[in-house]
């Protein structure tokens, strides 16, 4: 029985490294615009339920990498990397509807799945929920909401969160700015805990 149950988690260990080395791949060769190669080792993963090969499948359809652009393929790849909770999946779904791309333009859907994907650590979606909480597309105008959302995707990493905070910032008393530093604080520690609004 102990040999059985060894067998099976070697298998298993197995499959998933394997797995790791053929996304790695397919990550390596988008980055060096080697498509094809980067499909030849997505599909089938995506087609196993890796979720975040399934994210970056449907990018690739939604950016025509390799493939004629297919927004409607996309928006498929991602919905079953969200069935996984693939941040990812979140944020392409939340851009699609930002955009109106192979949807309805939808600021208030935009909102939702970058609010999800912010909240499990995406740097992108952080920015993104904070641009929106700045020029209240999708949710209220909140510049204290947009500080900190933008603060704690800055902290993560996020390119144009910075420039956007600034602007934030002049909107925003002392005694706002010292509230938001706070919850900030709060925030970058556990994203999923950043309130939904500030009152």
């Amino acid at each position: 029985m102990k040999v059985l149950a060894l067998i099976t988690l070697l298998t298993i260990t197995l499959t998933q490294t394997l797995s790791a080395q053929h996304f790695d791949s397919a990550v390596a060769a988008n980055k060096r615009g080697d498509y094809k190669t980067a499909i030849k080792h997505l599909r089938p993963l995506a087609e196993k339920g890796l979720p975040e090969a399934q994210a970056l499948l449907g990018a690739m359809y939604a950016q025509g990498r390799g493939m004629p652009q297919d927004p409607a393929e996309a928006i498929k790849w991602f919905r079953k990397g969200i069935a996984q909770d693939n941040h990812w999946a979140q944020h392409n779904l939340g851009y699609m509807y930002s955009q109106g791309y192979g949807v309805p333009q939808n600021y208030f859907e935009a909102a939702k799945w970058f609010r999800k994907a912010a909240n499990q650590g995406n740097a992108d979606s952080q920015s993104n929920l904070g641009a929106m909480y700045l020029t209240g597309s999708g949710v209220p105008q909140d510049f204290e909401l947009s500080y900190i959302w933008l603060s704690v995707a800055a902290a993560n990493g996020a390119k144009f969160a910075l420039e956007n905070r600034n602007i934030v910032i002049i909107n925003l008393t002392k005694d706002q700015l010292k509230k938001a530093e706070t919850i900030f604080k709060r925030c970058l520690k556990k994203p999923a805990r950043c309130p939904e609004n500030i009152y």
